[in-house]
């Protein structure tokens, strides 16, 4: 029988609603593939609150396009469409689909981000093309933008929010399934037939005629081309996969949230018969090592793998002549009536001197656990009273000697708490105390008949 309750040894975060950059609301999904939530940034100079979603893939991203006015309903949904950027570039309104368009070599200086100051309007097409010849290290990042780096618009969502890379995207297609336009939608992305923007030709930085196609960017590009950076390309004309695509194209982009796992080791234990809560909330009831997850602000995994071990508290008793005894040491104790269902008056002893035949039971708690002894039957010896009235035991505490006095004919012993014998004397008188250690005895007197006149605790002192 179980005395105590567990104590819960984590403060769980229940709720995931949480601040990011901007002071913009956010709720992140949880942990399974499928659950959603929202996160809230700044777009365009506006505030806008998007869909999220944890994909097949383990990560978070965002369950529509930049620019899109909500979840897709269909492939063909145009207000999912969203807007189209060229590779490198921000929301700085070139993105939009009806955004004016110029020729790449009225721009100021480069053709590259670095002459984009804080943003240019213009969708820039024609040769040579947008960030053309480039290089295999240019980047799109959350840094200012540069020579060698555009502004990545995810970066706004928060901390841990970009544009994914090739690999990702290819992980995100083999974990949800995607080898089909049909597929791409049904995914927990719901991906769009968006179209794109010609970057020179068919015409030139117009929207593709062709409604039935749809491409997102990564921010991997080529090494051997440089030009080139890969996207995601969904049709029905050939297999959905990255391919390399000229960096002034006009594409959809869809961001995604990534950070390192934070993974703790630790080893911890519950009581026998009770439960033991993981830092998710989840409860386990075996030993054995767990690896449990907990979404931190921020929406990055903290993985915690426990080694938990189950502590059991030696409930067993025996009987020693008159006394019943705890086996379980530094502990504490309370003795209970089994029959009655009274506490007994015993005080913290792994001992107890029943005063009558009956059952009788010890709650014992040890290590942080408390369980309950079976009961124990027990017969009593006996007391003779009046006898136990005349016999004196002096002193107590005592060093050198205890003075053991009586009437009659008496058998005095000296054990120790676990029922060794540590002294006996056949008479009444001085019993000398010298070899024995510091620490607490049970002094027993008994007649010469074998029956116990009297039971006292002995301290035995260091001075």
């Amino acid at each position: 029988m179980i005395i105590s309750s567990y104590k819960v040894r984590y403060l769980l975060i229940g709720s995931l609603l949480l601040w990011i950059s901007g002071h913009l609301s956010a709720q992140l999904p949880g942990p399974v593939a499928g659950s959603t939530g929202t996160v809230g940034f700044r777009y365009g100079g506006d505030s806008v609150t998007y869909a999220a979603v944890r994909a097949a893939d383990g990560h978070i991203w965002l369950q529509q396009n930049l620019g899109a006015t909500h979840v897709a309903d269909s492939l063909t949904d145009t207000a999912a469409f969203g807007h189209l950027f060229q590779w490198g570039r921000w929301d700085d309104g070139h993105q939009l689909r009806n955004s004016m368009k110029a020729l790449t070599s009225m721009l100021p200086g480069p053709k590259d981000p670095s002459s984009l100051g804080t943003g240019i309007p213009y969708f820039y097409y024609g040769e040579p093309w947008w960030w053309q010849p480039g290089t295999p290290a240019d980047t799109w990042s959350k840094h200012p933008p540069g020579s060698a780096n555009g502004k990545d618009p995810c970066a706004a969502i928060g901390d841990g929010w970009r544009i994914p890379i090739r690999e990702e995207w290819e992980n995100l297609i083999s974990a949800e399934n995607i080898t089909t336009p049909a597929s791409a939608f049904n995914s927990n992305l719901k991906l769009t037939l968006a179209g794109g923007r010609s970057h020179g030709y068919n015409p030139p930085g117009e929207l593709y005629p062709d409604p039935s196609i749809g491409f997102y960017w990564s921010s991997t590009c080529q090494q051997q081309n440089p030009y080139l950076a890969d996207a995601l390309y969904i049709s029905s004309y050939l297999p959905v996969s990255m391919y390399p695509e000229i960096r002034g194209g006009g594409y959809s982009v869809r961001c995604i949230k990534t950070c390192s796992s934070i993974i703790t080791e630790l080893q911890d234990s519950f009581c026998h018969n009770e439960s033991y809560q993981l830092p998710s909330g989840k409860t386990v009831t075996d030993p054995g090592t767990y690896a449990d997850t907990v979404i931190l602000p921020g929406g990055c995994d903290s993985i915690t793998r426990i080694t938990l071990r189950v502590t059991e508290v030696n409930t067993s008793l025996y009987i020693s002549a008159d006394t019943l005894m705890a086996n379980a040491d530094d502990a504490h104790y309370r003795w209970m009536d089994c029959i009655t269902g009274e506490w007994l008056e015993q005080g913290d002893d792994k001992f107890f001197i029943p005063g009558k035949s009956g059952r009788y039971a010890v709650v014992i708690t040890q290590g942080g656990c408390t369980d309950t002894s079976e009961c124990t039957d027990f017969v009593s010896l006996g007391l003779s009273v009046p006898e136990k009235e005349v016999i004196s035991v002096y002193p107590n505490p005592a060093h050198s000697y205890v003075q053991v006095l009586g009437a009659v004919p008496l058998e005095i012993t000296i054990s120790s708490m676990e029922g060794k014998v540590q002294a006996v004397r056949q008479t009444a008188g001085r019993i000398g105390l010298e070899d024995l250690p510091a620490g607490m005895y049970l002094l027993r007197v008994r007649d010469e008949q074998g029956h116990v006149l009297r039971i006292e605790k002995l301290i035995k002192t260091e001075h």
